[in-house]
């Protein structure tokens, strides 16, 4: 039987949408696809150019899947599922990647917020997602390194070998990350679970100053560990916007984007035929 929705959700959802608030909202993932489902080739979501496309590097013992329940970290609670990484085997990665714009961006500021969890590992193990372009040059990456029970957030820049650890005294289990990425001057930003935009940055960190260096439009996101054991990670609640607002919403608009997510199933759930 068909399910027919009262227009009073529909225009909620609709305010929503076109609030100042949500106005940059530029990408957004919340995995909102059936559990078990492997995430190369899935398309949902909104304000990308392409679909998921995954990968394992050095092995073949890895995977990218759809898994129950959403996280939920910081207050904010996901609306569909998450995606999991696997990867096992020394040097093993497990890879999903997207990408976002249709052209490079280096210049302005940039925000993306991520739901990260360590779900298992050792202390080689890490986690990360990363902003990157289509020739490898990686301006800024969050994530955690080490095992689930001592490990560390960090905000690091590849092309200059160099990183900052957040001093939050937050284990690396789960959390919300945020973060700031001015391309203009040059900076990296990193909060840990904030409780607002005027909570003082977690880690800082000077990026190149060379502008083809800084520069992204795609993402990139990976596990991996140097020991032979299995490692996991989970990624949820994906935003990427031009203000703290755009990607650590109100628990309210959750709410509504949630009903929105229910009437667009079916949709949603072609999408992955």
């Amino acid at each position: 039987m068909r399910k027919v929705y009262g227009m009073g959700v529909v225009a909620a959802v609709l305010a929503l949408a076109g609030s100042p608030a949500w106005a940059s909202l530029l990408a957004y993932e919340g995995f909102d696809y059936t559990a078990g489902s492997a995430v190369s080739g899935l398309n949902g979501g909104s304000g990308w150019q392409s679909a998921w496309s995954a990968s394992v590097g050095s092995g073949t013992n890895g995977s990218q899947t759809v898994t129950n329940p959403t996280l939920s970290e910081d207050g904010i609670t996901g609306i569909g599922n998450r995606m999991v990484l696997a990867a096992t085997g020394a040097n093993v990665s497990s890879n999903a990647n997207r990408t976002i714009f249709s052209s490079t961006k280096d210049s302005g500021t940039y925000w993306l917020s991520v739901m990260a969890s360590n779900d298992g590992g050792n202390s080689t193990s890490f986690g990360y997602v990363q902003l990157n372009d289509s020739n490898s040059n990686v301006p800024v990456r969050i994530g955690y390194s080490g095992g689930a029970s001592a490990g560390t957030w960090y905000v690091a820049s590849p092309v200059t070998s160099s990183s900052a650890k957040s001093d939050t005294g937050i284990s690396a289990t789960a959390a919300l990350l945020v973060l700031k990425l001015d391309l203009t001057n040059k900076e990296a930003n990193l909060w840990v679970n904030p409780t607002s935009a005027a909570s003082p940055a977690d880690a800082t960190l000077a990026l190149s100053t060379t502008s083809s260096y800084v520069r992204f439009d795609r993402m990139s996101i990976r596990v991996s560990s140097s020991s032979s054991n299995t490692t996991t990670g989970s990624f949820d609640e994906i935003r990427l916007g031009q203000s703290y607002a755009d990607v650590v919403p109100e628990p309210a608009s959750l709410v509504l984007i949630g009903l929105a997510g229910v009437m667009l199933l079916p949709r949603r759930r072609q999408q992955q035929a």
